[in-house]
């Protein structure tokens, strides 16, 4: 099966030719940038930065290990979409993926010749991956790796793709010399995907009971997770809604941005709810998940569907 000539991260918001933010690596070259902008370069870290490390309880001699796993991850985060059941997922055929994109992700970046290919001193491949396989929060043990078409067995892993989102990644941890990653292209549900998959679930057991044990570890991963979902929100809709993503970012974020409670009431709250009842024209009322949310600590998730109000 011939590759396509460019692989697209996401169904072109137009028809016709996608704009360069829409394919695979320009997307991901987005999502690089987005993180840089939002948390700082490794000498100079940006307030957020700081703010980051604090409130997932990192020191911050711990900017360094945090900037280059983010950074590594943002770039890989889909390498797992170069693979022809995506490609006719995006391309609106009617055959679609064969295996979640963050799934195969994981198992890709589990392979020795990858891992190999990128190297840092500081690079926690347990965490990276991790952080790549979860940045959707759909990886769980049952469901890992399962095939999304029963009627199909044989997908391809498009290598040249592969090879262009490591050396993206070699490049953002400051080795520019390209190189070849050599996969196998050619993989079978029921045979190579399988055996792949019952190995990395082998392997992350042991991340498991690292974390489990390792504090340090495990708040490191939360903070990559999370870095790295934050900077596929930005990157993927800044470019989509034509911002440009240094502009936005850099004045979202300024250090005289501070987003205190005043600025939440008179810039958020207030407006928000005068919508509300311009809309529905009828007195605005809390509902009960925000009534509790004044009572949590200050560490807290909220986990809420769009428009509800979160």
């Amino acid at each position: 099966m011939q590759a396509p000539k460019e692989l697209l991260a996401k169904t072109p918001k137009r028809a016709g030719q996608p704009r360069y933010e829409e394919t695979l690596l320009g997307h991901s070259e987005a999502v690089v940038d987005c993180f840089g902008k939002l948390f700082g370069t490794r000498s100079s870290a940006t307030r957020l930065g700081h703010e980051w490390l604090r409130f997932f309880k990192l020191p911050l001699d711990e900017f360094g290990r945090f900037q280059i796993n983010g950074l590594a991850a943002c770039a890989l985060h889909d390498i797992g979409k170069t693979n022809s059941g995506f490609d006719d997922a995006v391309n609106r055929r009617a055959t679609g993926q064969l295996v979640r994109h963050d799934h195969l992700g994981g198992i890709l970046l589990y392979s020795p010749a990858i891992r190999a290919s990128v190297a840092h001193t500081d690079l926690d491949w347990d965490i990276v991956i991790a952080a790549i396989t979860g940045h959707h929060l759909k990886a769980d043990s049952g469901s890992f790796g399962n095939p999304m078409n029963a009627d199909r067995n044989v997908f391809q892993v498009y290598v040249d793709g592969v090879s262009r989102l490591v050396n993206l990644a070699r490049c953002v941890l400051g080795n520019s010399a390209p190189c070849d990653v050599k996969i196998e292209s050619c993989w079978t549900i029921d045979e190579m995907l399988g055996a792949q998959v019952l190995a990395f679930k082998r392997a992350f057991r042991g991340l498991k009971d690292r974390i489990a044990k390792d504090g340090l570890a495990r708040r490191l991963l939360w903070a990559v997770r999370a870095a790295l979902i934050v900077a596929d929100a930005a990157g993927s809709g800044l470019p989509r809604e034509g911002h440009t993503i240094s502009e936005w970012l850099v004045a979202a974020f300024s250090d005289g941005q501070e987003i205190d409670t005043p600025y939440i009431d008179t810039k958020i709250i207030v407006p928000r709810i005068a919508a509300i009842e311009k809309e529905t024209r009828k007195p605005f009322g809390w509902n009960d998940f925000q009534v509790a949310a004044e009572v949590l600590s200050g560490r807290a998730l909220l986990l809420a569907s769009c428009g509800s109000g979160k």
